[in-house]
């Protein structure tokens, strides 16, 4: 009794608008993050996540510490506990790894769908559709019939991690998942589909050249990559004002900023 409650990220703010679930229809604050109020400290990873929880909080409740996911040392750490990757060697002259969101997000699956096989027309590419780990299994696209027969395009399965696709792919396909901060986090090229969904990414958003608002921008990206190699895709400044606003937002040192704010949590209650 009597001890402080303090409320740790979930999730990074892969959208940089709101209205982004199926039947939000409103754009005012979301009563649902008012439940905030229960905790004497409230951490978030970067602005906009703070911002779902700032009109029902004081400012000093709130504190912007940086992504613990995403940060160095973190993703460090990730990489021993990582298991050994399924994904064999490829001889594909460029890999394609695709994200795909919860099904509770407004998807149009019709045009992923076309995306997918005209990507797959390409010479030399080879695809793998990574389901939402938490409800892939609700998303019919990965196992519409147009697509699981062709020879180029996979499924990747439970024992797939994201990390192992990160690794394995030359460019990322992203609607709009937070896995992408980590493949812009170690400078590998990001194709922002905000055409295929009904929300504003938080990559495009700092990164308007990762960007596809049509199925022509889709071509034209995968016939660069094809022709011009993978290699200084980002405009630095772009990726450089991302990793300070949404990773590293106090410095790079993100995790003992949270040790430091809990362990002053304690000194407040025993004080």
């Amino acid at each position: 009794r009597g001890f402080r409650a303090v409320s740790l990220p979930h999730g990074d703010s892969p959208h940089a608008n709101q209205l982004i679930r199926r039947r939000e229809w409103v754009l005012k604050p979301d009563n649902t993050f008012a439940a905030a109020q229960m905790f004497d400290k409230l951490v978030v990873p970067n602005e906009l996540c703070a911002g779902r929880f700032r009109p029902f909080l004081e400012d000093q409740a709130v504190s912007v510490l940086g992504s613990p996911r995403y940060c160095d040392e973190w993703l460090t750490k990730l990489a021993e506990f990582l298991p050994i990757s399924p994904l064999g060697q490829s001889d594909s002259k460029l890999k394609i790894a695709i994200f795909l969101r919860k099904s509770n997000f407004t998807t149009f699956w019709e045009e992923v769908s076309e995306v997918v096989q005209m990507i797959s027309a390409f010479k030399g590419v080879e695809i793998i559709i990574k389901p939402h780990t938490r409800s892939g299994w609700k998303q019919s696209l990965t196992k519409e019939a147009a697509l699981t027969k062709l020879s180029n395009v996979s499924i990747a399965d439970n024992d797939t991690h994201s990390a192992h696709l990160l690794n394995w792919a030359d460019v990322i396909i992203d609607i709009a998942t937070s896995v992408a901060f980590e493949a812009v986090k170690i400078n590998k090229p990001v194709l922002a589909a905000d055409y295929l969904h009904a929300g504003r990414s938080t990559v495009a958003n700092f990164m308007p050249e990762t960007e596809l608002r049509c199925r022509d921008d889709v071509y034209k990206k995968i016939e660069g990559f094809l022709s011009n190699g993978c290699d200084s895709f980002y405009i630095e400044e772009h990726r450089a004002l991302f990793l300070e606003e949404m990773i590293d937002v106090n410095g790079p040192d993100v995790l003992p900023q949270y040790v430091a704010l809990l362990e002053e949590q304690i000194k407040v209650k025993f004080a």
